[in-house]
């Protein structure tokens, strides 16, 4: 893929990308490709294969969860720079969440068969990123307890409900 430099450089700004050398970012860029989806489209829904991440280069995306009911709970509006689906670069499970395009969206996209070929290779800039996706995944999991935290008082939960459906998503969380 021919990559821009401009683009280049928004991308090893990224929290997937930071750590990785420009010669490192470029085997990445190798196997990746860019996306446009339009403000209002669906970038997966909840059950859909996750087959790739992405990294959301321009606009705004809503993760929304079904909760026990079926109604859709946005858990999360992620913007520039954020990764989207970056579960599926670890297993092979279905999406647990949807993404909808808020604004016009500019995306590059890792599939994860390419990616997962790169780590049987012994890749370094593969395995930085599998290395900087547990650092965003654990900031994700302390944003996660910190919620939890809120949905308790001192005398005991507050919202007993949202606690289960949170319970539930935390079981099987993946964009």
């Amino acid at each position: 893929m021919s990559t821009p430099p401009p683009l280049f450089q928004q991308v090893l700004q990224t929290p997937l990308f930071a750590t990785l050398s420009e010669d490192e970012a470029a085997v990445l860029f190798g196997i990746s490709d860019r996306r446009s989806i339009t403000r209002g489209a669906t970038l997966f829904e909840e059950g859909d294969p996750g087959d790739s991440l992405f990294i959301l280069l321009e606009g705004e995306v809503d993760v929304l969860k079904k909760d026990p009911s079926g109604k859709q709970r946005k858990l999360a509006r992620l913007s520039r720079g954020a990764s989207i689906g970056e579960m599926s670069l670890l297993n092979d499970a279905v999406r647990s969440a949807s993404v909808h395009a808020v604004t016009d969206l500019s995306l590059l996209r890792i599939p994860c068969g390419r990616f997962h070929r790169l780590l049987a290779e012994d890749n370094v800039p593969a395995l930085k990123v599998v290395h900087n996706l547990a650092q965003v995944l654990v900031k994700r999991l302390a944003i996660m307890g910190d919620r939890v935290t809120e949905l308790l008082d001192g005398n005991g939960l507050k919202r007993k409900e949202e606690l289960a459906s949170f319970q539930q998503l935390l079981s099987d969380w993946q964009f």
